[in-house]
C-alpha cells in the first residue's frame, strides 16, 4: 500500500493511477458499506502492485550491482512509510482521547500498541475470531491491519527474491519459485476461508499469494510484446471492468472466500499487462485526478479511515441528512488531511537526499519512532484503563465482557471446536446434577447456578458452546457466515453426555435470537420442531428438563449506552443521549417464546422457567436494577447482577428439580 514509483525512468502513470482507483474504492466502501459492499479490494489491488513494484526494484538492484543492500531497502521503506504513518496514529490517539468516551477508549484494548508495532492484523485476527471480544468494527485503527501485512510482506520479500537470483541463478528460477509460493499461499487462503475467515482475511500467510502474483506479473512482463495490442487493450478493460463489478457484488470481510480475491487480482494484472498506448483503460488512469489521488494514495488511506471511526463515535444516532452530510465532511477532510501531510511530511522526508546519504541515521530514527508510537500508545491505553475505573464508581467496567469470575478456569469449546468441554460448579461432590446446557446465554448464567448449587449442595455441570442452540437445527455461524457444522457435531456429543450422565435435571437455556433457514411455515414452527426435537430426547430418556426462557435483549450496548457523553467533546458541547431504556414489547421475542412452550406442550418432564419478572418492571425493563447494570453488552447479562438474583432463582428452581427436599 506504501509503494510507490521512485521520480525515475521507470515511472508509470498507469499504475499511479490504479493506485488512485484502488483507494478511492476503500473509502467508498467506508463512506458508503451497502452500495459499495466489496470496495475492500482495493486493498487486494493495493497489495498486486506493492508485489509488483518492489520485485521490480529488487530485481534491479541485483542485476545491475550483483548484490542486494538490505539496509538500504529498509531504510527507502522507512522513509516512505514511518513518518506519515507516525503523525497519523498520534493524531488518531489525540482525537480518541477528545471525541471517544473512557469506556470507549478502554475497548480499543492494545490496538494501539499492535499497530505502533506493525503486527494490528495478528490483534484484530484474535478480536475478530473471540465471540466476547469488543466489536472491531468502529476501531478508529482497524485500516491498518493491511499496513501490517505489506509491513511483514516487506520483512522476507527482498531475501525470497536475493534466493531466486543468487540461489537458482535466474530469473526462471526466481519465477519458479514464486510461482509455488502464490499456489501454497492461494491454497491456503481458499481452505482458511471456509474454515476460520478471518484468518484468511488478516494472515500475512493466506495474504501472501497477492503479492507474489505481483512478482509473476513483473518477471512475465518482457513477454508483453507477444500479446496484439487489441487483446491487451481489451484486457486492460475487463481488469478494470473485474475490479470495478468486484466492488460492488462481493461483501463484507466476514463473507470473504479466498478465491473472491482473483477477481480483483487477475483484474489488476490484466491492467499491468494490458495498458497501451491507445485506447486502453491507461486514457483514463492518466488523467490528472486519477494521478493526484495516486500520488497522495497511502495518506489518504492513512487518514480517512480515523476521521470516519471518530467522527461516527462523536455523533451518535443521526438522520439521513446528516449522515449525508458527515459522509461528505469526512471524505473531503481527510483529503485535505491527506493532501497537507503528503507536501509537509511525505515527499520531503521519502525525497531528501541528506537521509538518503545516511541509511544508519534514517533506521536509528526507525527505533526512536517505533519507541515513541509504542510508548505513548501503552500510556494511553493505561489512561483509558484509569478513566474506565472510575465511571460510575467501577461498575460500568465491571459489568463489561463474559462472567470471568465464575468460568475463569472452565475449559471451553471456541467457535471451530466441536469436542465437549464441561465447567463443573457448586457441590462438585454431590450425587445430585444439574447440567446447564445451551449456548453464550447459558454460561452468563453459571455464575448464579453455582451459587444456587452451593447453598442445596447440588452439583452443577456447566455444557455450552457460543451461538450454538440447543435446538436440533443448523444455525449459521455469525463470525464465518457461514453453516455453523461444528455446533451440529457438538450439540450431539453433548446430548449424548447428558443421555449417559443421565442428571437430577437439565436447565436450557438459548439466546431468543438465532440465525437459521427457515422451513415453509416461517421461523416460529422451525424453531418449535427443532425445540421439540431436543426436549423429547430429553423426556423419554424420563430427564427433567427445565427450559429457561431467554433474557430480555437489549439491541444495544448498554454500557456503552450508560457510559453516554461522557467524552471530552461531549462534556463540552450538548448532544442527545442514546436511550438506554428497555421496552419489554420490543426487548421479549413472544413468538419465539410461544413456540417453545408449544415444542413442552404435553412432555410430562419438561417445564417452563420465565424469569422476566426479575428484569422487567411492568412495560419496562431498565437497564440498572438496585444500583447493578443488568447488562454486559447489547445482550448477555452481567455476572455482578447475575448474582443478585441467586435467591429467587434458587427458590424458583428449587421445586421443579426431583428431590430437592433430601437437600
Amino acid at each position: 500500500m506504501g509503494t510507490q514509483l521512485t521520480r525515475s525512468s521507470n515511472y508509470r502513470p498507469d499504475i499511479e493511477g490504479l493506485r488512485g482507483l484502488a483507494v478511492a474504492l476503500v473509502v467508498a466502501f467506508h463512506a458508503s458499506p451497502r452500495r459499495m459492499s466489496g470496495g475492500f479490494i482495493g486493498v487486494d489491488v493495493f497489495f498486486v502492485i506493492s508485489g509488483y513494484l518492489i520485485t521490480g526494484l529488487l530485481l534491479r538492484e541485483i542485476e545491475e550491482t550483483g548484490r542486494l543492500s538490505f539496509a538500504g531497502f529498509y531504510a527507502r521503506r522507512a522513509r516512505r512509510l514511518l513518518p506519515a504513518s507516525a503523525l497519523v496514529f498520534l493524531a488518531t490517539l489525540l482525537a480518541c482521547s477528545i471525541f471517544l468516551s473512557p469506556l470507549q477508549q478502554f475497548k480499543l484494548g492494545d490496538s494501539g500498541t499492535y499497530v505502533a508495532l506493525y503486527a494490528s492484523n495478528f490483534w484484530f485476527l484474535h478480536q475478530a475470531t473471540n465471540y466476547f471480544a469488543p466489536t472491531i468494527a468502529t476501531n478508529p485503527f482497524l485500516h491498518t491491519w493491511s499496513l501490517a501485512v505489506e509491513e511483514q510482506f516487506y520483512l522476507v520479500w527482498p531475501a525470497i527474491v536475493l534466493l531466486g537470483m543468487r540461489g537458482l541463478r535466474s530469473r526462471k528460477g526466481l519465477l519458479a519459485l514464486m510461482v509455488v509460493i502464490t499456489a501454497g499461499s492461494f491454497a491456503a487462503s481458499i481452505w482458511y476461508s471456509t474454515r476460520i475467515a478471518p484468518l484468511a482475511f488478516f494472515s500475512p500467510f493466506t495474504r501472501a499469494w497477492e503479492f507474489s502474483i505481483g512478482g509473476v506479473s513483473l518477471l512475465l512482463a518482457p513477454q508483453e510484446a507477444r500479446i496484439p495490442q487489441v487483446v491487451r487493450t481489451l484486457l486492460s478493460w475487463l481488469g478494470v471492468a473485474a475490479i470495478l463489478g468486484a466492488s460492488v457484488m462481493l461483501h463484507d470481510q466476514i463473507g470473504w472466500r479466498g478465491w473472491h480475491g482473483l477477481i480483483p487480482v487477475l483484474g489488476t494484472v490484466a491492467i499491468l499487462h494490458g495498458c497501451t498506448p491507445q485506447f486502453s483503460v491507461a486514457r483514463f488512469l492518466d488523467l490528472r485526478f486519477m494521478q493526484y489521488l495516486g500520488r497522495i494514495s497511502y495518506v489518504w488511506y492513512l487518514w480517512h479511515w480515523p476521521v470516519f471511526a471518530v467522527f461516527a463515535a462523536a455523533s451518535g444516532v443521526l438522520t439521513f441528512t446528516e449522515r449525508a452530510h458527515m459522509i461528505l465532511y469526512c471524505v473531503l477532510g481527510s483529503l485535505a488531511l491527506a493532501a497537507i501531510t503528503h507536501v509537509l511530511v511525505e515527499d520531503p522526508i521519502r525525497f531528501s537526499r541528506f537521509l538518503g546519504r545516511h541509511r544508519a541515521l534514517t533506521l536509528a530514527g526507525v527505533g526512536l519512532v517505533t519507541l515513541l508510537t509504542a510508548g505513548t500508545a501503552a500510556l494511553w491505553q493505561h489512561s483509558a484503563v484509569e478513566a474506565a475505573n472510575s465511571l460510575q464508581g467501577g461498575k460500568i467496567l465491571a459489568a463489561l465482557g463474559d462472567p470471568t469470575k465464575a468460568t475463569t478456569s472452565c475449559p471451553g469449546v471456541g467457535f471451530l471446536g466441536s469436542d465437549l468441554a464441561e465447567c463443573i460448579g457448586g457441590d462438585a461432590n454431590s450425587k445430585y446434577t444439574v447440567v446447564l446446557f445451551g449456548d453464550s446465554h447459558a454460561r452468563m448464567w453459571f455464575g448464579a447456578f453455582a451459587a444456587v448449587g452451593s447453598e442445596r449442595s447440588w452439583r452443577i455441570d456447566l455444557i455450552r458452546k457460543p451461538a450454538c442452540p440447543t435446538a436440533d437445527i443448523t444455525v449459521s455461524n455469525p463470525m464465518q457466515n457461514r453453516a455453523y457444522t461444528e455446533c451440529d457435531i457438538w450439540r450431539a456429543a453433548a446430548m449424548q453426555r447428558i443421555l449417559e450422565l443421565h442428571p437430577t435435571a437439565v436447565v436450557i437455556s438459548n439466546r431468543q435470537l438465532q440465525t437459521f433457514v427457515p422451513g415453509i411455515h416461517g421461523p416460529n414452527e422451525t424453531w418449535r420442531e427443532a425445540s421439540r426435537k431436543t426436549l423429547k430426547k430429553l423426556d423419554d430418556a424420563g430427564i427433567t428438563t427445565i427450559l429457561l426462557r431467554d433474557t430480555p435483549t437489549p439491541g444495544v450496548d448498554i454500557p456503552d449506552c450508560l457510559n453516554g457523553d461522557s467524552s471530552w467533546w461531549a462534556r463540552h458541547h450538548s448532544t442527545e443521549k442514546n436511550p438506554c431504556m428497555l421496552y419489554r414489547s420490543s426487548a421479549l421475542n413472544e413468538g419465539v417464546f410461544q413456540a417453545e412452550k408449544d415444542a413442552a406442550s404435553g412432555l410430562s418432564h419438561v417445564h417452563i422457567l420465565d424469569l422476566t419478572d426479575l428484569f422487567c418492571d411492568g412495560a419496562v425493563c431498565p437497564p440498572i436494577k438496585d444500583g447493578m447494570i443488568v447488562y454486559s453488552d447489547d445482550n448477555h447479562i452481567s455476572e455482578a447482577f447475575s448474582l443478585t438474583l441467586a435467591p429467587q432463582l434458587s427458590a424458583r428452581l428449587a421445586p421443579l428439580v426431583p428431590d430437592h427436599q433430601a437437600h
